[in-house]
Parts: C-alpha cells; sequence; structure tokens
C-alpha cells in the first residue's frame, strides 16, 4: 500500500467475467487453469478479491493487474468476485459487505524491503492502519470502518487477508511497470490462489 500522503478517488470497477472459456495466459501470467474453489472439494465461502489502486499511476495500479490476470484464472462461475477499485476507508468497507472473505491486493512502499517483493498477512497485521488505499488524509481506516459497521449488525467479512508488492515509484506516470514490478504481478497472483486454498 502507497504511502497515505495520496488521496484517491472513489472508483470501482467489477471486472467482466468470462464464462464460456477464458483468455490465454500471456508470458507473464500464472501458468495454471481455471481455479473452481468448489471443484477441490472445499467449502465454497463469498469471497471477494479486489485489487486497489489508480492504472494511470503506474505502479501504483499494480493491484489492478494482479486482479486482471486473476480474472483470466479463476472460474467465473465459482464463489470468487473479482473488482479493481481506487477507494479505501468507509467505501472499500462498503464494498466488503455481504462476503465472508475478502483478499486485498495493494502496491506498498516502506522503503524497508526490495522493489517487487511480495508479502501477504492478515490486514489486522497491519503495521500503519491508514498506509495506501486502506484510508485517506479525511477517513477512517479500513479496520476502524470495518469495526464501526459490525458494531452495527452489518455482515462484515470474517477473514481479510492483504497481498502487497513493494515499489519506489507508485505516484509517477511511467508508460510501463519496472521490470521487478512486472515479475511481482505472476508471484502475487499466485499467493492470492494460494489464500484461496487455504
Amino acid at each position: 500500500m502507497a504511502s497515505s500522503t495520496q488521496r484517491h478517488v472513489s472508483t470501482q470497477v467489477p471486472l467482466q467475467r468470462k464464462r464460456q472459456g477464458h483468455e490465454q495466459a500471456t508470458k507473464n501470467d500464472v501458468k495454471s487453469k481455471p481455479v473452481g474453489i468448489e471443484s477441490q472439494g472445499k467449502l465454497a465461502m463469498k469471497t471477494l478479491i479486489i485489487g486497489l489502486g489508480n492504472p494511470i499511476l503506474g505502479e501504483d495500479g499494480v493491484g489492478w493487474k494482479v486482479a486482471k490476470q486473476l480474472n483470466n484464472i479463476i472460474d467465473p462461475d465459482s464463489s470468487v468476485d473479482i473488482d479493481c477499485a481506487s477507494c479505501g476507508g468507509l467505501s472499500l468497507m462498503e464494498r466488503m459487505l455481504g462476503y465472508q472473505r475478502v483478499i486485498v491486493i495493494d502496491s506498498m512502499e516502506t522503503g524497508r524491503s526490495p522493489e517487487g517483493c511480495v508479502k501477504v498477512f492478515p490486514l489486522i497485521a497491519l503495521e500503519n492502519p491508514y498506509a495506501g488505499h486502506s484510508a485517506s488524509a479525511d477517513d477512517a481506516s479500513l479496520m476502524t470502518a470495518l469495526q464501526a459497521a459490525e458494531s452495527i449488525g452489518a455482515e462484515v467479512p470474517a477473514r481479510v487477508d492483504v497481498v502487497t508488492i513493494e515499489t519506489k515509484n507508485a505516484y509517477g506516470f511511467p508508460d510501463n511497470l519496472s521490470p521487478e514490478i512486472e515479475k511481482a504481478v505472476p508471484l502475487a497472483a499466485k499467493e492470492v490462489l494460494k489464500l484461496l486454498e487455504d
């Protein structure tokens, strides 16, 4: 999740799910047949995968790229929905309502990890609850928003996991991702698939 100084407009973009066949993975994509969670004999939970960021700001939009790659892999008839969004705090919380589980994919600029480093952790373990797209300067943190919603009886997800990609140039306007970030996209997608099997 990039630094919290940048404010993002609330935008949600549901990805179009193909029901007859899936797009072929590109050479940088995860090599996998479509994943159907139910077909693996696991109890299907209503799950949302959401890529966060701003796609016009280069590496800040890496969460969108990972989500779009997963859209080509995960069976559209499964219990998994995949979206992209440029929002945080209360708006992001509202998007999560009604799901049992949510996986958030976002950029993170900590300066403590190599560029392209992929990390996975539960939302509760986020060191700075106001980091990146989980909140903005005049909004509640995602954790606070979820707690508030739960206190009034809203159906909040029982589990929220975060998959982050370390970036160094989250708010530039490059034409392409850096090689390190480009390589991290399929790695992050694989981590999301592992979480779905967990």
